[in-house]
């Protein structure tokens, strides 16, 4: 009898949960969703490939309120003429007024991206009271936040709205085809690849009122960018730029160097303290680095570049020579791209911090020179 109570018990608190996570296919079989916890529906998926999507405020008498993370707003069709599948993705996509949540994707999955792969337009229902829409671009109400940028055709400039307050994470990773982002005087914060993807992006301005900017921002990794400038307003007390790197003047942080810069040669500015993450993530052009004197720590990642290149974009085959100084004091995880170790050349004092950590680590050295000493 004991135990019949207590696996009566689990099953009270079993079922809740199952109820929670039902999937269902609504009536119309355009839609599926999954019925949460508090009784409204979350969609997960659309099955149709009408444009525009039109999101109804109700599947089957449950209230939507929410579009799950993992939802794709695209169709696979077959083109019998050239016997392939054909991605239709889908142009415009309405949200009703009951949507008060845009689940992002799971970890792993692009950073922050709300749920609208493939979408180049958004509308939002007027009365809304989480979201709103600025020709096609959604904001959050209560933040001023740009949360998606979604214009995958050829526009070429794009000016955020005077008022906006925040750049969502990965906001404009739908923006491939932007070569100029206008920030408006009103923004106080960029999140974290907000702009990671936007590979033909030429300049950029940071304005005064500009307060955080989160990790990997910028154009980089593997990303083919054209990003030669990140400006910062002189009247911003948080960052400013060297010749258009993007320097953090409180902890006098290199945080990064912008991916389509042609230079073969850098020398990082006196009075950095420390080189960011993937601070040179992008820089494919770079034969050499030269780090000087006062440089204390070098976060994991920061020179792990691409394929090498020259200034003209055809393959380099020689080395990367980056020169680390005796004031170094902090490595941090893996300076190098693991599958590209041996292009790496450490230039390094006899001694040093720097020695010592690229011997521990299998890193090629070599020593410098006016130390009149030899490996």
């Amino acid at each position: 009898m004991k135990r019949f109570l207590l696996l009566a018990a689990a099953l009270l608190l079993v079922l809740p949960l199952a109820a929670a996570a039902r999937a269902d296919t609504d009536g119309t079989g355009r839609f599926d969703y999954i019925v949460k916890a508090d009784g409204t529906a979350a969609v997960t998926a659309y099955l149709a490939a009408d444009d525009p999507c039109v999101i109804p405020e109700e599947l089957d008498g449950y209230r939507v309120t929410e579009l799950d993370g993992c939802v794709s707003f695209s169709q696979k069709t077959y083109n019998a003429s050239f016997d392939t599948w054909m991605q239709t993705y889908i142009g415009t996509v309405e949200i009703p007024a009951t949507v008060t949540r845009l689940s992002v994707y799971p970890e792993g999955a692009a950073v922050g991206r709300t749920p609208f792969v493939g979408v180049f337009y958004i509308r939002v229902a007027e009365g809304n009271p989480a979201y709103y829409d600025v020709d096609g671009v959604l904001f959050d109400r209560e933040t001023d936040a740009l949360l998606a940028y979604l214009r995958s055709d050829a526009r070429e400039t794009y000016a955020v709205p005077e008022g906006a307050k925040e750049i969502a994470d990965g906001a404009f990773l739908g923006g491939r085809e932007l070569k100029e982002i206008i920030l408006p005087q009103s923004l106080t914060g960029i999140g974290a690849y907000a702009f990671y993807r936007n590979g033909a992006l030429e300049e950029i301005t940071i304005p005064a009122g500009v307060e955080r900017i989160g990790e990997f921002a910028f154009p980089g990794g593997y990303v083919h960018a054209a990003l030669r400038y990140v400006h910062v307003s002189p009247d911003n007390p948080y960052y400013c730029d060297a010749d258009g790197v993007l320097i953090s003047r409180q902890d006098r942080k290199l945080i990064y160097y912008p991916a389509g810069r042609p230079e073969e040669t850098y020398a990082v500015p006196e009075g950095v303290a420390i080189i960011g993450s993937q601070a040179f993530g992008g820089a494919r052009t770079l034969h050499r680095i030269d780090v000087p004197e006062g440089v204390e720590e070098i976060e994991a990642g920061a020179f792990m570049v691409g394929n090498l290149l020259n200034a003209d974009g055809s393959r380099y085959g020689g080395d990367l020579i980056i020169s680390l100084p005796r004031s170094v004091a902090m490595i941090s995880g893996r300076m190098a791209t693991k599958d590209m170790q041996y292009r790496y050349l450490f230039v390094v004092f006899p001694g040093s911090y720097a020695e010592a950590y690229c011997l521990q680590h299998g890193l090629r050295v070599e020593y410098a020179e006016n130390t009149g000493e030899t490996p």
